[in-house]
């Protein structure tokens, strides 16, 4: 992926899961969509009771928000600092009601930010994005 100027963007490998709330999972740009660009949360499944999970959710979402008003995302992706931004929350196993209740995250303060939060499952995420469908490793 390339920044506006042509430059790659830095590529940072994390464990991508709810329970690593430290850590922004992937940024992407929207593909078609020039000006636009994801925040992404992985929700790989290793949390399976619901309310953990949602804890694990409700955590990991504020520091999405603080990356971007803190101006980190535009220090460390210049290129898509006038991008329109939002959270796109991919789960690997349904989402709980809970997590899907949650539309958007506000930062009240000197941004006024809004990061809408948008949440679908792996398959129809990767159908939604172009990409090939999900391969699961069968144990014997």
């Amino acid at each position: 992926m390339q920044a506006r100027n042509g430059k790659p963007l830095p590529i940072k490998r994390t464990c991508m899961s709810l329970s690593n709330s430290a850590a922004i999972d992937l940024v992407s740009m929207l593909p078609g969509e020039p000006g636009r660009s994801m925040l992404i949360i992985y929700d790989n499944g290793e949390i399976t009771d619901g309310s953990e999970r949602e804890r694990a959710f409700k955590k990991k979402l504020s520091p999405y928000v603080l990356f971007v008003r803190s101006g980190q995302f535009s220090d460390v992706y210049p290129g898509l600092s006038d991008a329109v931004l939002s959270i796109e929350v991919v789960c690997s196993l349904p989402p709980t009601e809970g997590m899907k209740s949650i539309a958007g995250m506000h930062s009240r303060g000197v941004s006024n930010l809004f990061l809408p939060v948008n949440i679908s499952e792996e398959v129809e995420f990767r159908r939604k994005m172009g990409l090939p469908g999900v391969r699961r490793s069968v144990e014997n």
